[in-house]
């Protein structure tokens, strides 16, 4: 009998343990809805500043473009016609003018004044990326070359230029104008291992020139011993 008893009395003690244990577990789970709220929380006091555009230097205006286009991304701007009036203000200078003129044009032609931001983006590109000076451009990025900077330098010029340019062509033609840039110990690397993307080019330079920095920065320790 104080067997028996002692039997129960370790059930009661097992069943005690997992309610706990089953307790803590669902202690631990975590509302999906209160995790969605945490974020919305945590999102609404992230701040984020949208560019000016003053027309100045007109290949900026594809980086305008593009982070405005995050803007409207990142605040939920559904609404074209807010996209249009948002980004009016965020013209300055010789783009404001511009913009100011084109609408007053319209509406002396009795035309309704532009409210699309696709129609906006493609008014600016007209005016400061006419195929003239996108012509000129490639030229530019065709005759880019490294010279003595560090290689990634070089890299970050060629894509300002290919995003700018904005060329439809296969990519050995892009990786092609890339080599060709290069200095020529980087330029031999990249003939040796037959890349075939601009995402293998840009990393074997990389690590290339880091390699031979390093190389050279052992070398000086050793000779200042």
């Amino acid at each position: 009998m104080e067997h028996s008893a002692g039997l129960d009395l370790n059930k009661g003690n097992l069943n005690n343990n997992r309610n706990q244990g089953h307790h803590h577990q669902n202690h631990d789970v975590v509302d999906p809805r209160e995790s969605r709220d945490l974020d919305e929380r945590i999102l609404a006091h992230i701040n984020i500043e949208a560019p000016t555009f003053d027309g100045q230097e007109p290949k900026h205006l594809v980086s305008w473009l593009f982070t405005m286009d995050n803007f409207f991304d990142w605040y939920y701007f559904p609404n074209n016609k807010r996209k249009v009036m948002f980004a009016t203000m965020k013209l300055i200078g010789r783009a404001q003018t511009f913009w100011r003129c084109t609408q007053q044009l319209r509406a002396n032609r009795n035309q309704p004044p532009i409210t699309d931001w696709v129609e906006m983006k493609e008014k600016l590109r007209e005016e400061y990326l006419p195929s003239w000076y996108k012509a000129m451009l490639l030229d530019e990025w065709n005759s880019l070359t490294q010279g003595n900077r560090p290689v990634t330098e070089y890299m970050d010029q060629f894509d300002e230029y290919m995003l700018i340019c904005d060329v439809v062509e296969d990519e050995r033609m892009i990786l092609s104008r890339f080599r060709n840039g290069l200095n020529r110990e980087l330029k031999r690397e990249l003939i040796l291992s037959q890349f075939t993307t601009l995402a293998q080019a840009y990393a074997r330079v990389r690590s290339y020139e880091w390699a031979k920095k390093s190389e050279l920065a052992r070398t000086n320790n050793t000779h200042h011993r």
